[in-house]
């Protein structure tokens, strides 16, 4: 009986480390089983093994939670920007007149304004302007004024008004 013992799989400390590493459920019950191997190291194998069970469940629980959030986030902010697509046609509109070429900053205003930079070719804008009317009208959008200024004149000493020098404007009524 005692030679079978030690021929017992669970005997074998290689064995025993191994599947603790490996496969922990079968490597707690070898480590236990085994009789060469201390008390004062199975008690802290054992530990060891449960810490890591346990860090790596709460890892996963926290990464799937902040998986969670940012997807409901990404949702959210979808949704809030599909809103106000549709509930907002000077945002749709907006959006479009930013995708054309000579523009180079587009925004509007509190006050309703639509200000279009763009780079000065020494031309009247009032045609540009007139055209960007043209495309708030199309999108239903309530901004009915639009003016074209020089691209990076804020600051310039012949400023018409704090968005640079004005280019064109146009009235869209």
């Amino acid at each position: 009986m005692e030679q079978t013992k030690t021929n017992a799989w669970f005997e074998k400390n290689w064995l025993v480390i191994i599947l603790c590493v490996i496969f922990f459920p079968v490597g707690l019950y070898a480590l236990w089983k085994n009789s060469t191997i201390s008390k004062g190291w199975k008690i802290g194998l054992t530990t060891v093994i449960a810490i890591v069970v346990i860090a790596s469940l709460t890892d996963d629980k926290t990464t799937s939670n902040e998986n969670i959030k940012e997807n409901n986030e990404t949702e959210i902010d979808s949704k809030k920007n599909e809103n106000l697509t549709e509930k907002n046609p000077n945002i749709t509109a907006l959006e479009e007149i930013k995708k054309e070429p000579k523009v180079k900053e587009a925004m509007i205003t509190d006050a309703n304004v639509l200000y279009v930079s763009v780079k000065d070719d020494g031309t009247n804008r009032n045609g540009f302007a007139q055209y960007l009317c043209e495309i708030l009208n199309e999108y239903k959008a309530t901004t009915k004024w639009v003016k074209v200024v020089k691209v990076n004149s804020i600051n310039d000493p012949n400023s018409d008004n704090a968005y640079g020098i004005l280019l064109g404007e146009s009235n869209c009524n």
